[in-house]
């Protein structure tokens, strides 16, 4: 039997990543802060799935979702670890209080780092360990327009991964990986959009326009969560899991992004494909 915890699993990718789970044979528990995951789930794997009421910014709902879950495998090992819940509200950094800055954190980075060390333990086992597997963005390795407080926040956690990695007990590895992701077709842009609206008065009307602009196409090109949970499991199933996994369009584009690193001529280009 194989068992799976993924977080913010109520809809978007991580209801994609629990139906896909569910449908390779996975026992899964998905987590969720406000709205339970459809009921069509529940139904359909009355057996297999379990929501679980979770705010991953919460450490105690954390210890006490980990107690449950240990009674639920009574011995057995937790086969996978995805870390998909996340935060995001688009705006120009210069316009962030620090409440925004610190809710970002608290989620993406913070609530990532409280389930690892909480879930850790329950990973490990003398067969084989399990797998961790943290949704990040291209925005952490990247800087887009408009994403600073969530782009600082996605590049904290790729550090916190590396640093987990890294600091390991060579005894007891378990793998980690980080999926940088691209456009999704999911509301998290139609958020974004509205986030761009609300700057129309403010010194950021021309620029937010344009963003509501580019953000519109983004959505229209991006994923489907079907495509890109499917993709997660096809690295799951992998032996030997790549430290980062890059899954967005116009990968070739982006890799040449990532290669010129910090760079004067990255930030001309990345400011003329948003804002012309």
């Amino acid at each position: 039997m194989k068992y799976i915890v993924i977080t913010g699993a109520a809809s978007g990718l991580g209801l994609a990543l629990a139906d896909h789970a569910l449908q390779q044979g996975y026992t899964v528990f998905g987590t969720y802060r406000k709205t339970a995951p459809s009921e069509q789930l529940s139904v359909q794997y009355p057996t297999t799935f379990f929501p679980i009421h979770l705010d991953v910014t919460n450490e105690e709902m954390i210890v006490k979702a980990v107690e449950q879950l240990e009674k639920h495998l009574d011995g057995a090992a937790l086969s996978v670890l995805i870390n998909n819940a996340a935060f995001i509200e688009a705006k120009p950094v210069a316009l962030c209080s620090s409440a925004d800055l610190l809710r970002h954190f608290n989620t993406n980075v913070v609530g990532v780092f409280s389930m690892i060390k909480h879930f850790m333990p329950l990973l490990k086992s003398d067969q084989q360990n399990g797998r961790i597997v943290n949704i990040n963005s291209v925005a952490g390795q990247l800087p887009l327009p408009f994403h600073g407080a969530y782009a600082v926040s996605k590049s904290g956690l790729t550090m916190l991964t590396n640093m987990l990695r890294l600091e390991q007990i060579p005894a007891e590895q378990i793998q980690m990986s980080d999926i940088w992701l691209g456009s999704m077709q999911t509301e998290v842009h139609e958020r974004n959009a509205k986030n761009a609206e609300d700057l129309s008065q403010t010194d950021y009307a021309e620029w937010a326009e344009k963003m509501k602009k580019r953000v519109t196409e983004n959505y229209s090109k991006g994923f489907l969560p079907s495509v890109i949970a499917e993709k997660v499991f096809d690295i799951l199933k992998k032996e030997k899991m790549r430290y980062n996994y890059l899954i967005t369009q116009n990968r070739w584009k982006v890799k040449l992004l990532l290669l010129l690193g910090n760079r004067p001529l990255i930030y001309r280009l990345i400011r003329g494909a948003y804002f012309g």
